[in-house]
Protein backbone atom coordinates (compact mmCIF):
# COMPACT_ATOMS: atom_id res chain seq x y z
CA UNK A 1 0.00 0.00 0.00
CA UNK A 2 2.84 2.60 0.83
CA UNK A 3 4.62 1.89 -2.20
CA UNK A 4 2.06 2.41 -4.30
CA UNK A 5 1.27 5.50 -2.56
CA UNK A 6 5.46 6.23 -3.19
CA UNK A 7 4.28 5.72 -6.77
CA UNK A 8 1.66 8.19 -7.25
CA UNK A 9 3.39 10.58 -5.70
CA UNK A 10 6.19 10.28 -7.81
CA UNK A 11 3.32 10.16 -10.85
CA UNK A 12 2.04 13.66 -9.64
CA UNK A 13 5.53 14.90 -8.93
CA UNK A 14 7.03 14.35 -12.81
CA UNK A 15 3.75 15.45 -14.22
CA UNK A 16 3.96 18.60 -12.30
CA UNK A 17 7.82 18.83 -13.45
CA UNK A 18 6.73 18.09 -17.26
CA UNK A 19 4.16 20.43 -16.59
CA UNK A 20 6.82 22.91 -15.05
CA UNK A 21 9.12 22.15 -18.73
CA UNK A 22 6.79 23.20 -20.61
CA UNK A 23 5.77 26.37 -19.08
CA UNK A 24 9.47 27.68 -18.65
CA UNK A 25 9.85 26.38 -22.81
CA UNK A 26 6.56 29.04 -23.21
CA UNK A 27 8.19 31.53 -20.96
CA UNK A 28 11.39 31.37 -22.68
CA UNK A 29 10.09 31.71 -26.38
CA UNK A 30 7.38 34.62 -24.98
CA UNK A 31 10.34 35.95 -23.58
CA UNK A 32 12.90 35.73 -26.84
CA UNK A 33 10.12 37.65 -29.08
CA UNK A 34 9.31 40.21 -26.82
CA UNK A 35 13.45 40.51 -27.07
CA UNK A 36 13.23 40.89 -30.89
CA UNK A 37 9.86 42.88 -30.87
CA UNK A 38 11.49 45.12 -28.61
CA UNK A 39 14.67 45.91 -30.76
CA UNK A 40 12.54 46.21 -33.79
CA UNK A 41 10.70 48.99 -31.94
CA UNK A 42 14.11 51.11 -31.03
CA UNK A 43 15.52 50.21 -34.37
CA UNK A 44 12.34 51.66 -36.18
CA UNK A 45 12.12 54.39 -33.49
CA UNK A 46 16.12 55.33 -34.27
CA UNK A 47 15.23 55.43 -38.26
CA UNK A 48 12.00 55.91 -39.14
CA UNK A 49 11.69 53.71 -42.97
CA UNK A 50 9.67 52.90 -45.12
CA UNK A 51 10.49 49.06 -45.45
CA UNK A 52 9.87 46.91 -48.62
CA UNK A 53 10.40 42.98 -48.26
CA UNK A 54 10.55 40.15 -50.51
CA UNK A 55 12.10 39.66 -54.29
CA UNK A 56 12.42 42.34 -56.80
CA UNK A 57 12.13 41.04 -60.18
CA UNK A 58 15.10 42.62 -62.43
CA UNK A 59 13.67 42.83 -66.09
CA UNK A 60 16.61 43.85 -69.25
CA UNK A 61 15.48 45.57 -72.13
CA UNK A 62 17.92 45.95 -74.92
CA UNK A 63 21.39 45.56 -76.13
CA UNK A 64 24.15 44.78 -72.95
CA UNK A 65 27.55 46.43 -73.00
CA UNK A 66 29.83 43.76 -72.03
CA UNK A 67 33.10 45.60 -73.37
CA UNK A 68 35.51 46.02 -69.94
CA UNK A 69 35.27 49.28 -68.06
CA UNK A 70 37.85 51.74 -66.54
CA UNK A 71 38.02 54.58 -65.00
CA UNK A 72 41.93 55.55 -65.54
CA UNK A 73 42.64 57.68 -68.04
CA UNK A 74 46.06 55.06 -68.85
CA UNK A 75 45.95 52.27 -67.33
CA UNK A 76 49.70 53.69 -65.80
CA UNK A 77 47.63 55.98 -63.71
CA UNK A 78 48.59 55.66 -59.79
CA UNK A 79 46.20 56.00 -56.80
CA UNK A 80 47.11 56.84 -53.60
CA UNK A 81 45.42 57.33 -50.27
CA UNK A 82 44.57 60.25 -48.90
CA UNK A 83 42.51 59.45 -45.91
CA UNK A 84 41.19 57.14 -43.94
CA UNK A 85 37.91 56.79 -41.45
CA UNK A 86 38.09 54.51 -38.33
CA UNK A 87 34.49 53.49 -38.99
CA UNK A 88 33.34 50.58 -37.52
CA UNK A 89 33.60 47.59 -35.41
CA UNK A 90 32.62 45.35 -37.71
CA UNK A 91 33.58 44.69 -42.18
CA UNK A 92 31.77 47.35 -44.05
CA UNK A 93 29.90 46.31 -46.60
CA UNK A 94 28.88 48.88 -48.52
CA UNK A 95 29.99 52.49 -48.99
CA UNK A 96 28.08 55.58 -50.86
CA UNK A 97 28.52 59.34 -51.58
CA UNK A 98 25.70 61.20 -50.20
CA UNK A 99 25.37 64.69 -51.11
CA UNK A 100 28.85 67.27 -50.87
CA UNK A 101 31.87 65.93 -49.01
CA UNK A 102 29.70 63.01 -47.08
CA UNK A 103 29.91 59.57 -47.08
CA UNK A 104 27.32 56.43 -46.01
CA UNK A 105 29.09 53.14 -44.62
CA UNK A 106 26.71 50.15 -43.83
CA UNK A 107 27.82 47.48 -41.69
CA UNK A 108 27.65 44.13 -41.04
CA UNK A 109 25.83 44.48 -37.71
CA UNK A 110 23.18 46.64 -40.11
CA UNK A 111 23.88 49.81 -39.07
CA UNK A 112 24.09 52.95 -41.36
CA UNK A 113 26.80 55.89 -40.36
CA UNK A 114 27.30 59.18 -42.03
CA UNK A 115 30.50 60.80 -42.21
CA UNK A 116 32.07 64.31 -42.79
CA UNK A 117 34.92 63.70 -45.27
CA UNK A 118 36.57 66.93 -44.15
CA UNK A 119 36.27 66.31 -40.68
CA UNK A 120 36.25 62.62 -40.61
CA UNK A 121 33.94 62.71 -38.03
CA UNK A 122 30.94 60.86 -37.82
CA UNK A 123 27.56 62.57 -37.95
CA UNK A 124 24.79 60.49 -37.32
CA UNK A 125 24.46 56.46 -36.99
CA UNK A 126 21.45 54.54 -38.17
CA UNK A 127 19.62 51.66 -36.96
CA UNK A 128 16.92 49.62 -38.90
CA UNK A 129 18.28 46.15 -40.76
CA UNK A 130 18.69 43.77 -38.51
CA UNK A 131 21.44 42.04 -41.05
CA UNK A 132 24.59 43.00 -42.98
CA UNK A 133 24.26 46.24 -44.90
CA UNK A 134 25.38 45.68 -48.22
CA UNK A 135 23.95 48.26 -50.92
CA UNK A 136 23.49 52.20 -50.08
CA UNK A 137 22.00 54.95 -52.59
CA UNK A 138 22.32 58.51 -52.45
CA UNK A 139 18.14 59.59 -53.87
CA UNK A 140 17.52 62.65 -53.29
CA UNK A 141 21.11 64.33 -53.18
CA UNK A 142 21.27 64.93 -49.33
CA UNK A 143 18.01 64.31 -48.32
CA UNK A 144 17.22 60.75 -48.08
CA UNK A 145 19.10 57.38 -49.16
CA UNK A 146 17.90 53.85 -50.20
CA UNK A 147 19.79 50.97 -47.96
CA UNK A 148 20.12 47.52 -48.82
CA UNK A 149 20.15 44.63 -46.91
CA UNK A 150 20.29 40.70 -46.33
CA UNK A 151 17.61 41.36 -44.04
CA UNK A 152 15.42 40.97 -47.05
CA UNK A 153 14.68 44.58 -46.42
CA UNK A 154 15.00 47.84 -48.72
CA UNK A 155 14.83 51.20 -46.20
CA UNK A 156 14.46 54.50 -47.51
Amino acid sequence: QAFKKAEQVLQTAEGSLEEAKACNDRLKTDSKRASEDLKDAAANAEMPAKSLKGKVDLKHEGDVNDEPASTAQTSAQQYSCIGSIQCHKHWIYAAAPFGVNRLLTGCYDGSIKLWDLQSREEIRTFYGHKRCVNCLVDVESNQHFLSGSNDECIKL
